[in-house]
């Protein structure tokens, strides 16, 4: 895992209209994730949830990793003033906030509610355009940056079998962000 980040509050939209908050971090260099804006996400799409239950954090302290749970877009609903999509992904009480991505990585949503009981039959993802309206609101552009975009030339590169090309954009994404841990994984 990383290290620790401090953050605060630039913006927020309360759970009627959008749950959803712009956090900023002193940081540079870090990753981004493409958000998935402007149009409606078909039923069925497959997606992947990620985040922190609390259960596990519990369970295994404050170093557990992100868990990372599969499913796709069971529906469509309007709460408020927002747009929410159902996932049969199993996501639990602490994973709020992490992203839900569809299978290119593109921000489907934010994981967002569900039962009050942990039953992991269904949950909501507040739609990432809400997230995208706040970004714009604010003057800060959704868009990749040179080592996301090499990363990225490299993942290509690698699934296609050009194993060479891979480990120079991977050793490349290294040189500029040392403890890029997927780079250096792969």
């Amino acid at each position: 895992g990383g290290a620790d980040l401090p953050a605060r509050i630039v913006d927020a939209r309360p759970f009627p209209d959008g749950d959803v908050a712009l956090l900023k971090v002193e940081a540079t260099n870090l990753p981004v994730l493409e958000l998935a804006t402007g149009s409606e996400i078909p039923v069925g799409t497959p997606l992947l949830s990620a985040g922190y239950p609390g259960n596990v954090g519990a369970l295994l302290g404050p170093g557990a990793e992100p868990s990372i749970k599969e499913g796709s877009v069971s529906g469509r609903q309007t709460v408020g003033s927002s747009v929410v999509y159902e996932i049969s992904a199993p996501v639990a009480q602490g994973m709020s906030g992490g992203p839900a991505v569809d299978l290119g990585g593109r921000v489907l949503g934010i994981n967002s509610f569900g039962p009050a009981a942990d039953s992991g039959g269904f949950t909501f993802i507040a739609s990432a355009t809400g997230l995208a309206e706040l970004l714009n609101r604010n003057g800060v552009r959704n868009e990749l940056g040179p080592a996301d975009r090499l990363y990225r030339d490299a993942l290509d590169a690698y699934y296609t079998g050009r194993y060479s090309d891979a480990i120079d954009a991977f050793d490349r994404v290294l040189q500029d962000v040392p403890e890029h841990a997927q780079a250096a994984r792969l």
